[in-house]
């Protein structure tokens, strides 16, 4: 595995590189210009989508951001700024099924004691 993990696209830091500027052609129509320095290996609207999606992309995430260079972290804490709840954690499937199955299972039968004592019976 690479030192990347999940975040590895083609031998690299997908994280990597500076924001994108959308530019206007002559003609009217547009286009998403990448710094010419620093180059954005993966546009902010995939990582999004994986952060969103993907809870090992969302740990790795946070782990690679402290190392990246300045110019990527400038661009990453941006992205967090501008969608803080894409970036918090949250419980993977099997924590969600195990809570409500404990929720379900503490719930208890519930038994209305005065009819019972009062010998109605409605299942007659």
């Amino acid at each position: 595995m690479s030192e990347y993990g999940y975040w590895n696209y083609g031998g690299k830091n997908g994280l990597e590189g500076a924001e994108s500027t959308i530019e206007e052609l002559p003609d009217g129509t547009e286009w998403l210009k990448k710094d010419p320095d620093h180059p954005c290996v993966l546009e902010d609207e995939f990582i999004l989508f994986a952060v969103r999606n993907d809870h090992q992309a969302l740990t790795q995430f946070h782990q690679l951001l402290p190392t990246m260079d300045a110019v990527s972290q400038e661009r990453l804490q941006g992205l967090l700024a501008r969608h803080p709840a894409s970036f918090q954690p949250r419980p993977d499937e099997t924590t969600t099924s195990d809570n409500i199955q404990r929720k379900e299972a503490q719930a208890g039968l519930h038994v209305d004691l005065k009819r019972l004592q009062s010998g109605v019976n409605r299942h007659r």
